[in-house]
Protein backbone atom coordinates (compact mmCIF):
# COMPACT_ATOMS: atom_id res chain seq x y z
CA UNK A 1 0.00 0.00 0.00
CA UNK A 2 2.99 2.30 0.14
CA UNK A 3 2.76 2.99 -3.57
CA UNK A 4 -0.84 4.16 -3.11
CA UNK A 5 0.18 6.81 -0.57
CA UNK A 6 3.01 8.02 -2.80
CA UNK A 7 0.56 8.23 -5.70
CA UNK A 8 -1.84 10.28 -3.56
CA UNK A 9 0.96 12.70 -2.70
CA UNK A 10 2.21 13.04 -6.29
CA UNK A 11 -1.08 13.24 -8.19
CA UNK A 12 -1.85 16.94 -7.42
CA UNK A 13 1.70 17.93 -8.40
CA UNK A 14 1.53 15.95 -11.65
CA UNK A 15 -1.91 17.39 -12.35
CA UNK A 16 -0.59 20.92 -11.82
CA UNK A 17 2.28 20.30 -14.25
CA UNK A 18 -0.15 18.97 -16.86
CA UNK A 19 -2.35 22.05 -16.38
CA UNK A 20 0.64 24.28 -17.09
CA UNK A 21 0.95 22.76 -20.57
CA UNK A 22 -2.76 22.30 -21.40
CA UNK A 23 -3.60 24.92 -24.06
CA UNK A 24 -7.40 25.04 -23.71
CA UNK A 25 -9.70 25.61 -20.75
CA UNK A 26 -11.65 22.46 -21.60
CA UNK A 27 -8.52 20.30 -21.44
CA UNK A 28 -7.52 21.90 -18.14
CA UNK A 29 -10.95 21.10 -16.73
CA UNK A 30 -10.72 17.42 -17.67
CA UNK A 31 -7.18 17.14 -16.28
CA UNK A 32 -8.32 18.67 -12.99
CA UNK A 33 -11.34 16.38 -12.70
CA UNK A 34 -9.32 13.27 -13.47
CA UNK A 35 -6.53 14.21 -11.05
CA UNK A 36 -8.63 14.93 -8.01
CA UNK A 37 -11.31 12.27 -8.59
CA UNK A 38 -8.60 9.59 -8.74
CA UNK A 39 -7.01 11.04 -5.59
CA UNK A 40 -10.34 10.97 -3.78
CA UNK A 41 -10.98 7.39 -4.89
CA UNK A 42 -7.58 6.26 -3.60
CA UNK A 43 -8.13 7.99 -0.26
CA UNK A 44 -11.55 6.42 0.21
CA UNK A 45 -10.74 2.87 -0.87
CA UNK A 46 -7.14 2.40 0.32
CA UNK A 47 -5.34 2.11 3.64
CA UNK A 48 -1.83 1.36 4.71
CA UNK A 49 1.51 2.83 5.69
CA UNK A 50 4.82 3.60 4.10
CA UNK A 51 7.37 5.37 6.22
CA UNK A 52 7.24 8.31 6.70
CA UNK A 53 3.52 8.58 5.79
CA UNK A 54 0.47 6.72 7.08
CA UNK A 55 -3.13 6.56 5.88
CA UNK A 56 -4.85 6.33 9.27
CA UNK A 57 -8.44 7.56 9.91
CA UNK A 58 -7.33 11.00 11.11
CA UNK A 59 -4.94 11.47 8.20
CA UNK A 60 -7.61 10.28 5.77
CA UNK A 61 -10.02 12.88 7.17
CA UNK A 62 -7.49 15.70 6.71
CA UNK A 63 -6.52 14.47 3.25
CA UNK A 64 -10.12 14.22 2.06
CA UNK A 65 -10.79 17.83 3.07
CA UNK A 66 -7.57 18.97 1.38
CA UNK A 67 -8.35 17.09 -1.83
CA UNK A 68 -11.91 18.38 -2.03
CA UNK A 69 -10.80 21.97 -1.56
CA UNK A 70 -7.80 21.60 -3.89
CA UNK A 71 -9.89 20.12 -6.70
CA UNK A 72 -12.70 22.64 -6.24
CA UNK A 73 -10.39 25.66 -6.33
CA UNK A 74 -8.15 24.30 -9.11
CA UNK A 75 -11.20 23.69 -11.30
CA UNK A 76 -12.13 27.34 -10.85
CA UNK A 77 -8.58 28.50 -11.53
CA UNK A 78 -8.20 26.35 -14.65
CA UNK A 79 -11.27 28.01 -16.11
CA UNK A 80 -10.42 31.59 -15.14
CA UNK A 81 -6.67 32.01 -15.62
CA UNK A 82 -5.16 33.10 -18.90
CA UNK A 83 -2.56 31.11 -20.89
CA UNK A 84 0.25 33.49 -19.88
CA UNK A 85 3.46 31.90 -18.68
CA UNK A 86 3.14 33.25 -15.12
CA UNK A 87 -0.43 31.96 -14.81
CA UNK A 88 0.57 28.52 -16.08
CA UNK A 89 3.44 28.45 -13.62
CA UNK A 90 1.06 29.45 -10.81
CA UNK A 91 -1.22 26.52 -11.72
CA UNK A 92 1.71 24.13 -11.39
CA UNK A 93 2.77 25.65 -8.06
CA UNK A 94 -0.82 25.32 -6.80
CA UNK A 95 -0.55 21.59 -7.36
CA UNK A 96 2.69 21.54 -5.36
CA UNK A 97 0.95 23.39 -2.51
CA UNK A 98 -1.79 20.74 -2.39
CA UNK A 99 0.80 17.93 -2.43
CA UNK A 100 2.71 19.47 0.48
CA UNK A 101 -0.47 19.94 2.51
CA UNK A 102 -1.33 16.28 1.85
CA UNK A 103 2.14 15.35 3.06
CA UNK A 104 1.40 17.15 6.35
CA UNK A 105 -1.97 15.41 6.59
CA UNK A 106 -0.54 11.91 6.19
CA UNK A 107 2.83 12.33 7.97
CA UNK A 108 3.68 9.61 10.49
CA UNK A 109 7.00 11.11 11.66
CA UNK A 110 7.74 14.42 13.33
CA UNK A 111 10.42 15.56 10.89
CA UNK A 112 8.20 14.93 7.85
CA UNK A 113 5.32 16.83 9.46
CA UNK A 114 7.49 19.86 10.25
CA UNK A 115 9.32 19.89 6.91
CA UNK A 116 6.04 19.58 5.00
CA UNK A 117 4.59 22.42 7.06
CA UNK A 118 7.58 24.69 6.43
CA UNK A 119 7.70 23.69 2.75
CA UNK A 120 4.06 24.70 2.37
CA UNK A 121 4.92 28.17 3.66
CA UNK A 122 7.84 28.58 1.25
CA UNK A 123 5.83 27.40 -1.76
CA UNK A 124 2.96 29.68 -0.72
CA UNK A 125 5.31 32.65 -0.98
CA UNK A 126 6.27 31.50 -4.48
CA UNK A 127 2.60 31.21 -5.43
CA UNK A 128 1.91 34.71 -4.12
CA UNK A 129 4.83 36.07 -6.12
CA UNK A 130 3.73 34.38 -9.36
CA UNK A 131 0.07 35.38 -9.05
CA UNK A 132 0.52 38.99 -7.90
CA UNK A 133 -0.11 41.54 -10.67
CA UNK A 134 3.27 43.22 -10.05
CA UNK A 135 5.15 40.06 -9.06
CA UNK A 136 5.81 41.34 -5.55
CA UNK A 137 5.25 39.66 -2.20
CA UNK A 138 4.16 41.80 0.74
CA UNK A 139 6.58 41.96 3.64
CA UNK A 140 3.76 40.87 5.96
CA UNK A 141 3.50 37.60 4.02
CA UNK A 142 7.21 36.89 4.36
CA UNK A 143 7.25 37.67 8.08
CA UNK A 144 3.94 35.96 8.85
CA UNK A 145 4.83 32.74 7.08
CA UNK A 146 8.53 32.42 7.84
CA UNK A 147 8.82 33.73 11.40
CA UNK A 148 6.58 31.07 12.92
CA UNK A 149 8.04 28.37 10.66
CA UNK A 150 11.54 29.32 11.79
CA UNK A 151 10.48 29.01 15.43
CA UNK A 152 9.04 25.56 14.68
CA UNK A 153 12.26 24.38 13.03
CA UNK A 154 14.33 25.67 15.93
CA UNK A 155 12.03 23.92 18.42
CA UNK A 156 12.34 20.69 16.44
CA UNK A 157 16.13 20.80 16.69
CA UNK A 158 16.09 21.62 20.41
CA UNK A 159 13.54 18.92 21.24
CA UNK A 160 15.75 16.16 19.87
CA UNK A 161 12.79 14.11 18.64
CA UNK A 162 13.38 14.63 14.94
CA UNK A 163 12.46 11.11 13.83
CA UNK A 164 9.84 10.43 16.50
CA UNK A 165 6.67 8.68 15.40
CA UNK A 166 3.42 10.62 15.71
CA UNK A 167 1.51 7.67 17.14
CA UNK A 168 2.51 8.54 20.69
CA UNK A 169 4.86 5.62 21.18
CA UNK A 170 7.76 7.67 22.61
CA UNK A 171 7.21 11.19 24.00
CA UNK A 172 9.59 14.00 23.11
CA UNK A 173 12.12 14.93 25.80
CA UNK A 174 11.62 18.69 25.44
CA UNK A 175 7.95 18.57 24.54
CA UNK A 176 7.25 21.98 26.02
CA UNK A 177 9.72 23.65 23.67
CA UNK A 178 8.25 21.82 20.69
CA UNK A 179 4.72 22.83 21.68
CA UNK A 180 5.77 26.48 22.06
CA UNK A 181 7.30 26.49 18.59
CA UNK A 182 4.21 24.79 17.17
CA UNK A 183 1.98 27.42 18.78
CA UNK A 184 3.96 30.25 17.16
CA UNK A 185 3.86 28.45 13.81
CA UNK A 186 0.10 27.80 14.10
CA UNK A 187 -0.70 31.42 14.98
CA UNK A 188 1.57 32.64 12.19
CA UNK A 189 -0.11 30.36 9.65
CA UNK A 190 -3.51 31.61 10.87
CA UNK A 191 -2.44 35.19 10.17
CA UNK A 192 -2.64 36.28 13.80
CA UNK A 193 -0.84 39.40 14.93
CA UNK A 194 -1.30 42.97 13.83
CA UNK A 195 -3.67 44.24 11.16
CA UNK A 196 -0.93 43.81 8.58
CA UNK A 197 -1.66 40.10 8.33
CA UNK A 198 -0.40 38.02 5.42
CA UNK A 199 -3.85 36.42 5.19
CA UNK A 200 -5.50 39.80 4.60
CA UNK A 201 -2.84 40.87 2.10
CA UNK A 202 -3.73 37.89 -0.15
CA UNK A 203 -6.87 39.73 -1.32
CA UNK A 204 -4.59 41.51 -3.81
CA UNK A 205 -3.99 38.19 -5.56
CA UNK A 206 -6.44 36.43 -7.91
CA UNK A 207 -9.56 34.96 -6.36
CA UNK A 208 -8.47 31.35 -6.99
CA UNK A 209 -5.25 31.91 -5.04
CA UNK A 210 -7.12 33.57 -2.18
CA UNK A 211 -9.59 30.70 -2.04
CA UNK A 212 -6.84 28.04 -1.99
CA UNK A 213 -4.89 29.80 0.76
CA UNK A 214 -7.88 30.74 2.92
CA UNK A 215 -9.56 27.35 2.65
CA UNK A 216 -6.51 25.06 2.66
CA UNK A 217 -3.12 26.46 3.67
CA UNK A 218 -4.37 28.31 6.75
CA UNK A 219 -5.67 25.01 8.18
CA UNK A 220 -2.07 23.82 8.58
CA UNK A 221 -1.76 25.28 12.09
CA UNK A 222 -4.66 23.24 13.46
CA UNK A 223 -3.40 20.09 11.72
CA UNK A 224 0.05 20.66 13.23
CA UNK A 225 -1.24 21.01 16.79
CA UNK A 226 -3.59 18.02 16.55
CA UNK A 227 -0.88 15.81 15.06
CA UNK A 228 1.64 16.80 17.76
CA UNK A 229 -0.73 16.06 20.65
CA UNK A 230 0.27 12.36 21.08
CA UNK A 231 3.92 13.37 21.64
CA UNK A 232 3.07 14.99 24.96
CA UNK A 233 4.77 18.02 26.47
CA UNK A 234 1.65 20.21 26.61
CA UNK A 235 1.24 21.48 30.13
CA UNK A 236 -1.93 23.08 31.46
CA UNK A 237 -0.11 26.43 31.81
CA UNK A 238 0.96 26.42 28.14
CA UNK A 239 -2.56 25.63 27.02
CA UNK A 240 -3.90 28.50 29.13
CA UNK A 241 -1.33 30.91 27.63
CA UNK A 242 -2.24 29.81 24.09
CA UNK A 243 -5.96 30.12 24.83
CA UNK A 244 -5.48 33.62 26.28
CA UNK A 245 -3.50 34.72 23.21
CA UNK A 246 -6.27 33.41 20.95
CA UNK A 247 -8.99 35.24 22.91
CA UNK A 248 -7.04 38.50 22.63
CA UNK A 249 -6.73 37.97 18.88
CA UNK A 250 -10.43 37.23 18.47
CA UNK A 251 -11.42 40.43 20.27
CA UNK A 252 -8.78 42.40 18.34
CA UNK A 253 -9.92 41.20 14.91
CA UNK A 254 -13.68 41.55 15.41
CA UNK A 255 -13.74 45.35 14.80
CA UNK A 256 -11.31 44.92 11.89
CA UNK A 257 -13.86 42.72 10.09
CA UNK A 258 -16.52 45.36 10.67
CA UNK A 259 -14.39 48.20 9.30
CA UNK A 260 -13.47 46.49 6.02
CA UNK A 261 -15.49 47.99 3.16
CA UNK A 262 -14.64 45.37 0.51
CA UNK A 263 -16.19 41.90 0.51
CA UNK A 264 -12.91 40.03 -0.08
CA UNK A 265 -11.30 42.03 2.71
CA UNK A 266 -14.09 41.07 5.10
CA UNK A 267 -13.72 37.41 4.14
CA UNK A 268 -9.95 37.57 4.62
CA UNK A 269 -10.19 39.24 8.03
CA UNK A 270 -12.82 36.72 9.12
CA UNK A 271 -10.44 33.92 8.10
CA UNK A 272 -7.90 35.14 10.67
CA UNK A 273 -10.61 35.16 13.31
CA UNK A 274 -11.90 31.70 12.34
CA UNK A 275 -8.44 30.12 12.30
CA UNK A 276 -7.61 31.68 15.67
CA UNK A 277 -10.83 30.22 17.04
CA UNK A 278 -9.82 26.80 15.70
CA UNK A 279 -6.49 27.00 17.55
CA UNK A 280 -8.40 28.15 20.65
CA UNK A 281 -10.61 25.06 20.64
CA UNK A 282 -7.50 22.85 20.51
CA UNK A 283 -5.93 24.72 23.44
CA UNK A 284 -9.16 24.35 25.44
CA UNK A 285 -9.26 20.60 24.83
CA UNK A 286 -11.92 20.37 22.11
CA UNK A 287 -10.02 18.83 19.14
CA UNK A 288 -13.20 17.32 17.69
CA UNK A 289 -14.73 20.78 17.50
CA UNK A 290 -11.62 21.97 15.66
CA UNK A 291 -11.88 19.08 13.16
CA UNK A 292 -15.48 19.80 12.24
CA UNK A 293 -14.79 23.52 12.10
CA UNK A 294 -11.82 22.88 9.81
CA UNK A 295 -13.94 21.09 7.20
CA UNK A 296 -16.94 23.39 7.44
CA UNK A 297 -14.91 26.58 7.23
CA UNK A 298 -12.81 25.31 4.32
CA UNK A 299 -15.84 24.45 2.20
CA UNK A 300 -17.66 27.65 3.14
CA UNK A 301 -14.75 30.03 2.64
CA UNK A 302 -13.66 28.59 -0.72
CA UNK A 303 -17.22 28.95 -2.02
CA UNK A 304 -17.58 32.50 -0.73
CA UNK A 305 -14.31 33.64 -2.28
CA UNK A 306 -15.07 32.18 -5.70
CA UNK A 307 -18.59 33.66 -5.63
CA UNK A 308 -17.50 37.04 -4.28
CA UNK A 309 -18.03 38.95 -7.53
CA UNK A 310 -21.41 37.35 -8.15
CA UNK A 311 -22.50 38.06 -4.57
CA UNK A 312 -21.75 41.75 -4.98
CA UNK A 313 -23.74 41.89 -8.21
CA UNK A 314 -26.71 39.99 -6.74
CA UNK A 315 -26.71 42.20 -3.68
CA UNK A 316 -26.76 45.35 -5.81
CA UNK A 317 -29.66 44.08 -7.94
CA UNK A 318 -31.81 42.73 -5.08
CA UNK A 319 -34.56 45.20 -4.15
CA UNK A 320 -35.05 46.08 -0.51
CA UNK A 321 -37.92 44.12 1.06
CA UNK A 322 -41.12 45.86 1.98
CA UNK A 323 -41.46 46.91 5.62
CA UNK A 324 -45.00 45.50 5.69
CA UNK A 325 -43.63 41.98 6.18
CA UNK A 326 -41.65 42.83 9.28
CA UNK A 327 -42.22 40.59 12.30
CA UNK A 328 -42.52 41.67 15.88
CA UNK A 329 -40.31 40.69 18.81
CA UNK A 330 -42.72 37.88 19.79
CA UNK A 331 -42.17 35.95 16.53
CA UNK A 332 -38.43 36.56 16.73
CA UNK A 333 -38.38 35.17 20.25
CA UNK A 334 -40.41 32.11 19.24
CA UNK A 335 -38.09 31.37 16.31
CA UNK A 336 -35.01 31.80 18.49
CA UNK A 337 -36.58 29.49 21.07
CA UNK A 338 -37.11 26.79 18.44
CA UNK A 339 -33.46 27.04 17.45
CA UNK A 340 -32.40 26.83 21.08
CA UNK A 341 -34.63 23.81 21.69
CA UNK A 342 -33.21 21.94 18.67
CA UNK A 343 -29.64 22.68 19.77
CA UNK A 344 -30.34 21.54 23.36
CA UNK A 345 -31.89 18.25 22.25
CA UNK A 346 -28.97 17.42 19.96
CA UNK A 347 -26.41 18.56 22.54
CA UNK A 348 -27.89 16.44 25.34
CA UNK A 349 -28.11 13.36 23.13
CA UNK A 350 -24.67 13.78 21.57
CA UNK A 351 -22.52 14.54 24.62
CA UNK A 352 -20.16 17.37 25.51
CA UNK A 353 -18.38 17.53 22.14
CA UNK A 354 -21.63 17.92 20.25
CA UNK A 355 -22.90 20.40 22.87
CA UNK A 356 -19.77 22.54 22.37
CA UNK A 357 -20.36 22.56 18.63
CA UNK A 358 -24.04 23.45 19.04
CA UNK A 359 -23.29 26.48 21.21
CA UNK A 360 -20.79 27.67 18.60
CA UNK A 361 -23.35 27.50 15.79
CA UNK A 362 -26.36 28.68 17.82
CA UNK A 363 -25.42 32.38 18.40
CA UNK A 364 -24.79 32.97 14.71
CA UNK A 365 -28.04 31.25 13.75
CA UNK A 366 -30.07 33.32 16.25
CA UNK A 367 -28.49 36.58 15.12
CA UNK A 368 -29.16 35.69 11.47
CA UNK A 369 -32.80 34.79 12.15
CA UNK A 370 -33.28 38.01 14.12
CA UNK A 371 -31.81 40.08 11.32
CA UNK A 372 -33.97 38.44 8.65
CA UNK A 373 -37.11 38.62 10.79
CA UNK A 374 -36.78 42.40 10.91
CA UNK A 375 -37.27 42.51 7.15
CA UNK A 376 -39.17 39.41 6.07
CA UNK A 377 -41.47 37.28 8.27
CA UNK A 378 -41.81 34.36 5.84
CA UNK A 379 -38.08 34.32 5.16
CA UNK A 380 -37.34 34.19 8.90
CA UNK A 381 -39.63 31.20 9.39
CA UNK A 382 -38.03 29.38 6.46
CA UNK A 383 -34.56 30.24 7.73
CA UNK A 384 -35.42 28.91 11.18
CA UNK A 385 -36.42 25.54 9.74
CA UNK A 386 -33.29 25.40 7.63
CA UNK A 387 -31.02 26.43 10.53
CA UNK A 388 -32.59 23.84 12.84
CA UNK A 389 -32.01 21.17 10.22
CA UNK A 390 -28.37 22.22 9.90
CA UNK A 391 -27.89 22.20 13.68
CA UNK A 392 -29.32 18.71 13.99
CA UNK A 393 -27.48 17.38 10.93
CA UNK A 394 -24.18 18.90 11.99
CA UNK A 395 -24.58 17.39 15.45
CA UNK A 396 -25.18 13.95 13.97
CA UNK A 397 -22.13 14.42 11.73
CA UNK A 398 -19.99 15.23 14.76
CA UNK A 399 -21.16 11.99 16.36
CA UNK A 400 -20.08 10.01 13.30
CA UNK A 401 -16.69 11.76 13.16
CA UNK A 402 -16.16 11.21 16.88
CA UNK A 403 -16.87 7.49 16.51
CA UNK A 404 -14.45 7.18 13.59
CA UNK A 405 -11.59 9.35 14.88
CA UNK A 406 -11.76 8.96 18.65
CA UNK A 407 -8.94 6.34 18.80
CA UNK A 408 -6.62 8.74 16.94
CA UNK A 409 -7.37 11.85 18.99
CA UNK A 410 -5.35 12.60 22.10
CA UNK A 411 -7.85 14.29 24.42
CA UNK A 412 -7.61 15.53 28.00
CA UNK A 413 -10.14 17.15 30.27
CA UNK A 414 -11.28 20.44 28.66
CA UNK A 415 -9.99 23.62 30.30
CA UNK A 416 -13.36 25.36 30.01
CA UNK A 417 -17.02 24.26 30.08
CA UNK A 418 -18.78 23.83 26.75
CA UNK A 419 -21.09 26.82 27.25
CA UNK A 420 -18.17 29.26 27.62
CA UNK A 421 -17.20 28.65 23.98
CA UNK A 422 -20.66 29.76 22.86
CA UNK A 423 -20.48 32.87 25.05
CA UNK A 424 -17.18 33.82 23.43
CA UNK A 425 -18.58 33.28 19.93
CA UNK A 426 -21.60 35.47 20.73
CA UNK A 427 -19.35 38.23 22.10
CA UNK A 428 -17.13 38.23 19.01
CA UNK A 429 -20.17 38.16 16.71
CA UNK A 430 -21.59 41.25 18.44
CA UNK A 431 -18.25 43.05 18.19
CA UNK A 432 -18.00 42.26 14.46
CA UNK A 433 -21.56 43.36 13.68
CA UNK A 434 -21.79 46.51 11.48
CA UNK A 435 -22.80 49.62 13.37
CA UNK A 436 -24.90 51.05 10.62
CA UNK A 437 -26.47 49.77 7.46
CA UNK A 438 -26.12 51.22 4.01
CA UNK A 439 -29.47 52.51 2.74
CA UNK A 440 -28.84 52.41 -0.97
CA UNK A 441 -29.70 49.31 -2.95
CA UNK A 442 -26.82 49.48 -5.38
CA UNK A 443 -23.29 50.90 -5.23
CA UNK A 444 -22.81 54.26 -6.82
CA UNK A 445 -20.31 54.12 -9.65
CA UNK A 446 -18.89 57.48 -10.74
CA UNK A 447 -17.18 57.51 -14.16
CA UNK A 448 -13.62 58.74 -14.11
CA UNK A 449 -14.49 61.49 -16.59
CA UNK A 450 -17.00 62.99 -14.16
CA UNK A 451 -14.45 63.12 -11.36
CA UNK A 452 -12.24 65.62 -13.20
CA UNK A 453 -12.44 69.25 -12.24
CA UNK A 454 -13.64 71.32 -15.23
CA UNK A 455 -11.29 73.92 -16.51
Amino acid sequence: MGEVILLVLLLPLVGGLLLAFAPRARERRWVTLATYLVTLALLVTSSGETSPWRLDPLGRYFALVTTLIGGYVTLFAARQWSPRRRDRAALAVSGLVVSLVLSSDLASRLDVLVLSFVGTGLVTLLLLQLSHPTGRVASSSVVGLLLGDGALLLALLISGGITNSLDGGRPVANGGVLFAGACLAALGRAGAGSRRSWVVDTVKNPTAVSALLHAGVVNGGAILLIRLAPLGGRSRFENIVLAAACVVQLVWWAPVIRRRADLKGQLAASTVSQMTFMVLTIALGWPLLALTHLAGHALYKSTRFMNAAGSIRRRSLTPRPSTSTQSGPLLTGVLSGLLLLGALVVGVKGGSDVAALEVVLLPGAILLVRRVSQRDRAGAILLTGLSTTILVGYGLLVGVIHHALAPNLSTNAPLAPWWSVGALVLTVALLARPRRRLHHSAPTIVPATLMRTPA
